[in-house]
């Protein structure tokens, strides 16, 4: 599964960081919970995210993630609300991107827009996919 967007961020870093923020969280800190609204997106460029989702009364890890992931990229392009948690497992760097922002870069610098979009989509197909597999596994074992 290829889930990096890395060699985007450094052929395109000059005119992503045109555009974007860059921010700094610390081991342990909440970047955002389940059920917040959210509006941004954040590229891991150093560092750990524990990626996490209430289930029952039980906090449970669905992932530890690490550079050249994208993490909030579902409330950034659907408007709904957080679809997990996501917290620093070491000191973290991240690329603190909008709508506005993606919005921004399509204007100004398409070629650019098209390679980072591009790259968010095939993270998403490859996270559906590993999704529909593990899906797959626990129907197999319910029927």
């Amino acid at each position: 599964m290829s889930e990096s967007l890395i060699d985007v961020y450094e052929k395109h870093k000059q005119a992503l960081l045109a555009v974007a923020t860059t921010k700094n969280f610390s081991a342990g800190e909440c970047i955002f919970r389940i059920g917040e609204p959210g509006e941004t997106a954040f590229l891991i460029l150093a560092g750990e995210v524990i990626i996490s989702r209430l289930v029952k009364t039980r906090e449970k890890e669905l992932a530890v993630v690490s550079e050249g992931v994208i993490i909030g990229e579902v409330a950034l392009f659907s408007g709904g609300p957080r679809t997990a948690t996501a917290r620093t497992k070491t000191d973290v760097e991240t690329l603190v991107f909008s709508r506005a922002d993606l919005d921004r870069l399509r204007s100004e610098n398409l070629p650019v827009a098209y390679d980072f979009l591009e790259g968010i989509l095939r993270i998403t197909a490859d996270r559906l996919r590993s999704t529909l597999d593990r899906f797959e596994v626990v129907y197999f074992w319910l029927s």
